[in-house]
């Protein structure tokens, strides 16, 4: 919605209770109600579910069907290419759509997850005044792609569930919100762990010409690159990682060799290919 106050232009969606059945058409009549003021945006959610249908032939009734050479047209092709109003298409992934409707829109963009610095300011912002600890806090910004509705249903179920406890209560935050992003396939947690006192590179010994401080400015400067780091266990490899990925405000990924290798052909150049 951003994009739409930024630009001036009141933004119209589709309410929740249109069958979907009824979507496509609901779709083209928004488009052409809201398009007459020639200033208004139209924002259409679960696109995946309404693009690649086939026209149907009751939309001459609506007169949206005007001549019968248009009946052989798809519905994604009427709908994208002769919108009267700008309308901005959210779904979850590209690949859901037929390669030949992903060629007519007009501008593709990936909305990325946001990164342990976003997910912490949003917690922060919506649970500020609750009694839930710096730890239990901690916790839901591990969680990667945490949105703020799914807080506001884990926030219900606490006040509902936690009477005056406040330990109570922030446990039952916690579990609601995990327990919602298994049920949305999102088990991934931001692996980095939390220090439990003040880090420091003072304390990591290396060789060669380059320290720990000069890496991690130079990675500031210029955020890309790949850095082998070896020794014995215990000696702070992977504490200096996750104080890179933190300092950076970058999410950090963690795979080990049993996560990518495969006994199957092909199998093992899918899952790096994947993993990058």
């Amino acid at each position: 919605m951003r994009l739409t106050q930024e630009a001036g232009c009141p933004a119209y969606g589709l309410t929740e209770d249109i069958p979907d059945g009824d979507l496509p058409a609901a779709v083209m009549v928004a488009q052409r109600l809201i398009g007459r003021d020639g200033q208004n945006v139209l924002v259409v959610e679960k696109s995946q579910d309404i693009l690649t249908r086939s026209m149907p032939e009751a939309f001459a009734y609506f007169g949206i069907i005007e001549d019968e050479d248009d009946v052989g047209r798809s519905l994604d092709e009427r709908i994208l290419a002769d919108t009267p109003v700008p309308t901005l298409w959210l779904a979850t992934e590209a690949k859901r759509f037929q390669r030949d409707t992903l060629c007519r829109f007009l501008f593709h963009a990936e909305a990325m997850k946001g990164t342990r610095a976003d997910r912490r300011a949003m917690v922060d912002a919506m649970i500020r005044e609750l009694p839930v600890s710096e730890k239990h806090k901690a916790e839901l910004v591990r969680l990667t792609g945490l949105s703020e509705l799914q807080i506001a249903s884990a926030r219900s179920l606490a006040e509902i569930t936690a009477g005056r406890s406040r330990k109570t209560f922030a446990e039952n935050l916690l579990v609601a919100a995990s327990r919602s992003q298994k049920a949305l396939s999102r088990r991934d947690k931001d692996e980095a762990r939390l220090p439990v006192t003040t880090y420091s590179l003072d304390y990591i010994h290396t060789a060669g010409r380059f320290g720990p401080e000069q890496i991690l400015k130079a990675l500031m400067r210029n955020p890309k690159g790949s850095l082998c780091l070896y020794g014995l266990p215990g000696t702070g490899k992977t504490q200096f990682a996750e104080h890179i990925a933190h300092e950076l405000g970058k999410p950090i990924l963690m795979k080990r060799a049993s996560e990518l290798f495969d006994k199957y052909l092909g199998e093992s150049e899918k899952r790096i290919a994947e993993a990058f």
